[in-house]
């Protein structure tokens, strides 16, 4: 796409937080603001494929998560209560407003405690994709923590950190998701995740008042990767580009 954004030529750099530096992507834009968090072990390249597809004038953020990519990598506690205070620094830093927060899995976590912690005054909508976040009761098995520590070692990433994170209480009690219905909710899952069933799109969906649900046929767990067209779509119309 001519008029799409071009991942490697979007700007770059760092933004200074209590917790340490956190790296970013930036595609200056006149219509609508976006910022894209990725999943767990993932980094700004995990959006590289579906950000090439969207319009040049949409305003983009892409962070590398503390802990991961070229973001700094302090030995603390991981927890999400963390990276959302660092997530809040960063946007108040950039001065950032009114645009949408978009998180994958690990990321859409981050997403919904950012809000309970800090509000959705900033904010003009919530997209999250086949979100991490609630209670997995088959998915907190020693083994099954054991095999999400190795796919993400093989990506590179810091051990202390993934295995850090893992060690962590990363779920979010039902009553706090109600807070999250302040502000319009696009909820988007792969009809064929094998890493968090769409039953959990479902009960956020319900959980969540404000919000809606759209499955995306024949997606497992990264939709805007392997089903980027619908995933596009999905969003463009959420967002009301125009």
């Amino acid at each position: 796409m001519s008029n799409a954004i071009d991942y490697n030529s979007m700007g770059e750099g760092f933004i200074s937080t209590t917790y340490g530096k956190l790296y970013f992507k930036h595609n200056p834009g006149t219509k609508q603001r976006l910022m894209l968090l990725h999943g767990l072990g993932g980094t700004t390249k995990a959006y590289a494929k579906f950000i090439e597809n969207l319009p040049v004038d949409l305003d983009i953020y892409i962070i590398d998560l503390l802990g991961h990519g070229k973001s700094d990598k302090p030995k603390i506690d991981y927890t999400i209560e963390v990276q959302a205070a660092a997530l809040n620094e960063f946007i108040k830093n950039i001065g950032y407003s009114k645009f949408y927060l978009f998180g994958h899995s690990y990321g859409g976590l981050i997403s919904m405690k950012y809000i309970i912690e800090f509000g959705s005054d900033r904010l003009t909508g919530l997209i999250l994709e086949d979100s991490a976040g609630l209670r997995e009761s088959e998915n907190t098995t020693e083994t099954y923590k054991q095999n999400m520590i190795k796919k993400a070692l093989e990506f590179n990433n810091d051990r202390y950190v993934i295995e850090n994170i893992m060690l962590q209480n990363n779920e979010i009690d039902d009553g706090d998701l109600k807070k999250i219905s302040k502000v319009k909710c696009l909820i988007i899952w792969g009809e064929n995740d094998d890493i968090i069933n769409k039953t959990y799109g479902q009960r956020l969906n319900s959980a969540i008042e404000n919000s809606e649900l759209r499955i995306i046929n024949n997606a497992n767990h990264e939709p805007h990767y392997t089903n980027i067209e619908d995933t596009k779509h999905v969003l463009l119309d959420f967002i009301d580009y125009k």
